[in-house]
């Protein structure tokens, strides 16, 4: 069977005897309708808009595509435009993974949270906030089958929504984050006994792979506790000091305090993490998980990088450029071209309100309505 042969017409007197007549100077081929004689081109469309969100996209996601330079950029603006209102949406596959990994991290000066969901590698969920709160994460969990186990910084607001969200699933906090809150308490360099073995504690706690790891680890917490537990009893009394050496983190109706406030509260920390049953769920079973939150971090520092790189980007823009970045590591990702007709264009605000008013003179400089990178214009967040 012969194939069907695609007939043209005029788009004037919509007529099909129409034959070729050379090419324009964009080289798009030329037609000739021979009986009205208008000349026109066929453009099929679309075709121009993939390869442009392409891009744009690659733009801010891709270094190398940030270090090709570009000729016009006013033209460049104003021709990919139309990109910043195509901002995709996360991919929800429904799969039930092993270990999750979830965090939150602030972009500064934008007044923005993105919390992440990481496993596998792949990003598996994200949602823009303005807080790290427990409502946001319930938010973020609400969208992924319950994990096996999710490793988590030890935020309140995420430990309450897993625990409302994901009732059956375990917790394991993240072990670097517990020494980095240990070093806070007793420094790098710590003089008294006690918080030098705190440290020593935190230092061994990372270090633990196997359930005989962890026995001696719990083991040396309790003599740890046997050897110091008069010392982290000691009270002060407001009475026995005078004004001018009472901490500024008193309380004007407060008559005693815990004289190793910070040694108390790197102990219980252990102590507590330890009745909760959240710093040996990687090793419970035969495989081990991981016991940090590394995947995200590393794919925090992916998205600050995009920040650092282009600086002076408005809210909305930074949104779309971190989002597809997001996209772009999920485990279904696709092209921009390839998925355009599926994103529902959403109006992105490029001029925002000027909190100043009108002025009579000013300095011919546009602070809020500035091309980013190029441009007569002051650049945002830059120092």
């Amino acid at each position: 069977m012969s194939k069907r042969k695609y007939r043209k017409k005029c788009p004037f007197c919509v007529s099909y005897n129409v034959r070729k007549n050379g090419k324009t100077s964009a080289g798009l081929t030329r037609y000739r309708c021979n009986d009205c004689g208008a000349s026109h081109t066929i453009k099929r469309p679309g075709s121009s808009h993939g390869k442009q969100l392409e891009e744009h996209v690659a733009y801010f996601t891709t270094p190398a595509a940030k270090a090709t330079p570009i000729t016009n950029r006013r033209t460049w603006d104003r021709k990919h435009e139309w990109c910043w209102n195509h901002i995709p949406s996360c991919p929800y596959t429904g799969e039930i993974y092993d270990c999750v990994f979830i965090d939150g991290t602030y972009f500064k000066g934008y007044n923005l949270c993105l919390l992440l969901a990481v496993a596998n590698g792949y990003v598996v969920g994200w949602l823009w906030c303005k807080k790290e709160n427990k409502a946001s994460y319930i938010e973020l969990l609400s969208n992924i089958a319950p994990p096996d186990m999710v490793v988590t910084d030890g935020h309140k607001g995420s430990l309450q929504a897993v625990k409302q969200a994901w009732p059956g699933t375990k917790m394991q906090r993240c072990l670097l984050h517990v020494y980095r809150n240990t070093i806070r308490d007793t420094t790098l360099n710590p003089k008294i006994p006690m918080h030098k073995a705190l440290l020593k504690l935190s230092r061994e706690l990372v270090k633990v792979k196997t359930i005989e790891n962890a026995q001696a680890w719990e083991i040396a917490l309790n003599r740890f506790y046997t050897t110091f537990r008069h010392v982290l009893k000691e009270k002060t009394y407001k009475n026995d000091i005078s004004p001018k050496q009472l901490p500024s983190w008193i309380r004007p109706y407060q008559k005693w305090w815990w004289t190793h406030r910070s040694a108390r509260s790197a102990y219980f920390r252990f102590y507590r993490l330890k009745q909760n049953r959240c710093l040996w769920s990687f090793i419970e079973e035969n495989q081990p998980k991981a016991s940090t939150t590394n995947p995200v971090e590393s794919i925090n520092s992916q998205l600050k990088q995009i920040v650092r790189e282009h600086k002076g980007m408005k809210k909305p823009h930074l949104v779309y450029a971190i989002t597809w970045k997001l996209y772009q590591l999920t485990e279904v990702a696709r092209k921009p071209s390839k998925i355009l007709k599926t994103l529902v264009p959403v109006r992105v605000e490029t001029v925002e309100n000027d909190p100043l008013g009108t002025t009579i003179y000013g300095t011919g400089i546009d602070q809020y309505n500035h091309y980013e990178e190029t441009g007569f214009s002051i650049r945002k967040n830059r120092k």
